[in-house]
């Protein structure tokens, strides 16, 4: 078998294939539309082969009373319940109607928060579920940082009110899950649309012993049912069982809906003790049963833990994949998704199962890679999106092939590719290369409507050109016309004391309470805001240089907020304790996923340098772009303003433009861009109670307005806490501000650059002599400008170089000094 056989990839080939679909496109004459056509016939009544063996549950299910099925947990094994009967009332009962239930389509917040308390109380972790209408099974976690690896469970029944009430009336209702607690976990049958639940169980009974009646959850009379046992703390097991319809509840993987939850088919969810006798709600994991020691052993046989490596060498893995048609291996594990999909049986784990192996053969360097993973992404959004929402299913599948990526790049031996490889990748990922975001021709990664880096055709036929006719007009959307847009990046910049913080929590209060903004002229026009956002709405913040407790939540009653409408992004913390950071672009998916938690209209990263990954390049244009491009989509995707806050640089003299800390590609890629500065002492300014102003250094979506006036005062009811005071519009400009004007050219070329790198080399060297790499990134990164810069710098100083080598005589660093402080004992001088 292949070494991507150990991920242990089951798949059953039919005979024939589904029409053949996936061998077809090893074809070079099958086009992309005669695919696309391909996929129309797909026969679903297509019969049954002798090798392509149906499972049938009928045998394994028995009538109850009412004649309804039943396959709960009998006293001796799940594959001996032909001999239980359900007891208790009929599974099926009806949905919960108007007249009962009023505005609320699942659960009233008081059967939410009732329920829920009870499993708090009982040592479970209730979970609120149900993303609106379009999720149809209510199933969709409503918060964020409750599950998974770094999850963190609810502690109490306040938390537990502020959900139920906050969020029982969504669009959709919401429903009640919980949380696997420390050593239990779920065993989940699935008997419906075919699954082989029943059948799968009942083989793995007879190779590790009968299961032990336990409790179970059920909102079917098929025989579907979840299984509850405890087993030692720590222990984990693999996702799924390979012969399908059964998968493994875990504290770290997945969650179980509870009792009451209204099932997507009307029926209620239910709770059973080990006697079949309908019961409240589950017990305490102490009551539960231990999971047999054999099934303990011949699970943990299947675990394989893998390490991750970076997103970066991911998309390195990616890159590297060889272009041409599929490959007879390539193509049946297409084919194994498509059944998969079709059957309806595990289609989670049958697409991740065949992603992972797919990488492994790109690895190596089978053909088609590309193409079919894009296959089976597109094949995965069509049956989960309508279900789930095409958001939802969009962002488990981009999981699951980033997390494939990046599994393999650390994990399997042909990940180490050579340095022309790795050339190559980088030059694709580049402005101008194919994988780069701006490309116009599409990212193969990035969006599913290509095929191996190339957009598919159109109905006209159109490959790479797109008609405009079709194209819908629309208005730009503001949450504070004209400086700050709806669903675009805002980037907000200025020195450390002109109060920047105190005017993004400003912002925030006016959001979160519907308040006035204040007024702005644009040309000959005063504007109240009248294009901009003027309902409450929630926010969104992230970072804060300042303690939440005695600045942050002071200065926002002081402004007025509504703080329940304003939220911070949650901070896991690991085994240690410590809390693990926010990073970008690596967790950009929990951004989108707290916005649309919570709704909001306005996201502050506050600053963004804190935030930036490791993996981001401070120097380099073209490494901040691509992180960055992944919170333009966020902004995109939500709808959100995402308002970053910089510092200025110290290169004093350079235009408003260029005076931002890093990268200029934070301003270029924000539709708008902010500057705050002090106003200097004069009493020629028209606008005289004015100490500080706002200004717009860039707007693409919107005539310039002329800056505003501000002064920072205590407020009225806590002195401690400045707010912000506006005082009407100024005649100054960005650059005025920032001390600038008249100044003409590419800043960044210009002498205050240089002048300002030299101070600082200057400052920097006072002391004594420094490693010259320390020197050019702490000027860099203060400066914000190249290592060209520095290094003309440091020459017109005739800056003395020294190289420093070990006792081979191999070079190990560069040293720098002032003229005339080095010290006589040898080297080199020049390089560094």
């Amino acid at each position: 078998m292949r070494w991507a056989g150990f991920l242990a990839v089951t798949t059953v080939q039919p005979d024939p294939p589904p029409i053949q679909r996936a061998a077809l496109l090893t074809n070079s004459t099958v086009s992309q539309k005669e695919y696309a056509n391909m996929s129309i016939s797909y026969d679903p009544d297509r019969p049954s082969t002798e090798s392509e063996p149906r499972v049938e549950v009928d045998s394994y299910e028995s009538p109850t009373s009412d004649g309804a099925p039943s396959l709960v947990n009998p006293p001796n094994g799940p594959a001996e319940s032909a001999a239980v009967e359900m007891k208790g009332p009929s599974a099926v009962v009806d949905s919960p109607g108007a007249s009962d239930r009023g505005e609320f389509e699942r659960l009233t917040p008081e059967e939410f928060f009732k329920h829920g308390k009870r499993l708090l109380d009982l040592g479970w972790h209730p979970i609120p579920l149900g993303n609106g209408r379009a999720d149809v099974k209510g199933k969709t976690p409503l918060v964020i940082g409750v599950t998974g690896h770094e999850g963190k469970d609810i502690e109490t029944t306040e938390e537990l009110r502020k959900w139920a009430d906050r969020l029982a009336t969504r669009a959709g209702g919401m429903n009640l899950g919980t949380r696997m607690p420390m050593g239990v976990i779920g065993i989940d049958i699935d008997c419906y649309d075919g699954k082989p639940g029943a059948e799968t169980i009942r083989r793995h009974e007879a190779k590790w012993g009968s299961l032990p009646a336990t409790w179970s959850l059920t909102a079917r009379t098929d025989g579907s049912r979840k299984l509850f046992f405890r087993v030692p703390v720590g222990w984990a097991g693999p996702g799924v069982l390979a012969e399908g319809g059964v998968e493994i509840l875990q504290r770290h993987h997945r969650y179980a809906v509870a009792p009451p939850s209204v099932h997507h088919s009307g029926t209620r969810v239910r709770a059973f003790d080990p006697a079949g006798e309908e019961c409240v709600q589950l017990p305490r994991p102490s009551e539960l049963p231990e999971l047999p020691v054999s099934w303990l052993q011949g699970l943990d046989h299947h675990v394989e833990a893998l390490t991750k490596a970076t997103v970066a060498e991911g998309r390195e893995v990616w890159s590297s994949f060889k272009s041409g048609p599929m490959t007879p291996e390539v193509a049946e594990q297409v084919n194994g998704v498509l059944d998969a999909i079709h059957n309806g049986a595990s289609r989670f784990d049958a697409c991740r199962n065949a992603i992972f192996a797919l990488v492994g053969f790109g690895l190596e360097r089978h053909s088609g890679v590309a193409p079919a993973l894009r296959t089976i992404e597109d094949q995965y959004l069509g049956a989960i999106g309508p279900i789930r929402g095409q958001d939802a299913a969009r962002g488990e599948i981009e999981r699951m092939i980033q997390g494939a990526l990046r599994k393999m790049a650390a994990n399997h031996p042909a990940a180490q590719m050579t340095e022309d490889d790795w050339v190559m990748g980088r030059e694709a990922f580049a402005p101008g290369g194919a994988w780069h975001p701006d490309n116009p021709r599409g990212n193969a990664y990035r969006h599913p409507g290509t095929i191996d880096g190339q957009p598919v055709r159109s109905p006209e036929g159109r490959q790479f050109t797109q008609s405009l006719a079709g194209v819908e007009p629309t208005k730009v959307q503001w949450l504070w016309w004209p400086w700050i847009p709806l669903g675009k990046l805002t980037m907000f910049e200025g020195e450390p004391d002109v109060g920047k913080s105190t005017m993004t929590l400003a912002w925030a209060a006016t959001v979160s309470n519907g308040g006035s903004w204040p007024r702005s002229v644009v040309g000959e026009t005063m504007s109240s805001n009248e294009k901009g956002l003027h309902e409450p709405a929630d926010v969104v913040l992230v970072g804060m240089e300042d303690d939440l407790a005695d600045t942050v939540v002071p200065r926002l009653n002081a402004a007025g907020a509504d703080l329940s409408r304003i939220s911070t992004m949650a901070r896991p913390r690991d085994r240690d304790g410590r809390p693990i950071p926010f990073l970008i672009p690596e967790d950009v998916d929990k951004l989108k996923r707290a916005i649309e938690e919570v709704e909001a209209k306005l996201v502050v990263i506050d600053p963004i340098s804190a935030f930036m990954s490791d993996t981001v390049k401070a120097g380099s244009d073209s490494s901040n772009r691509k992180a960055l491009m992944e919170l333009v989509d966020v902004a995109e995707q939500t709808g959100a303003a995402v308002v970053l806050v910089r510092h200025l640089n110290k290169a004093t003299g350079m235009n408003a433009k260029h005076r931002g800390g890093g990268s200029i590609a934070f301003t270029a890629l924000a539709r708008s861009a902010l500057i705050a500065a002090k106003l200097p002492r004069t009493d020629d300014r028209e606008n005289t109670q004015a100490t500080h102003g706002l200004a717009s250094i860039k707007g693409n979506l919107s005539r310039e307005p002329k800056a505003l006036g501000y002064r920072l005062i205590s407020s009225l009811t806590d002195a401690d806490s400045p707010v912000v005071r506006w005082e009407g519009v100024l005649d100054e400009n960005a650059d005025q501000l920032v001390g600038a004007d008249g100044i003409a050219g590419d800043a960044r070329k210009s002498a205050p650059a240089r002048d300002e790198a030299e101070r600082m080399i200057g400052e920097l060297l006072s002391a004594g002599p420094m490693d010259a790499q320390e020197v050019r990134r702490a000027v860099m990164r203060e400066v914000g400008c190249s290592a060209k810069t520095v290094a003309n710098a440091a020459n017109k100083m005739r800056v003395i170089k020294k190289a420093v080598r070990d006792s081979s005589g191999r070079v190990t660093h560069w040293m720098w000094t002032l003229s005339g402080r080095l010290e006589r004992s040898g080297g080199d001088a020049g390089g560094g």
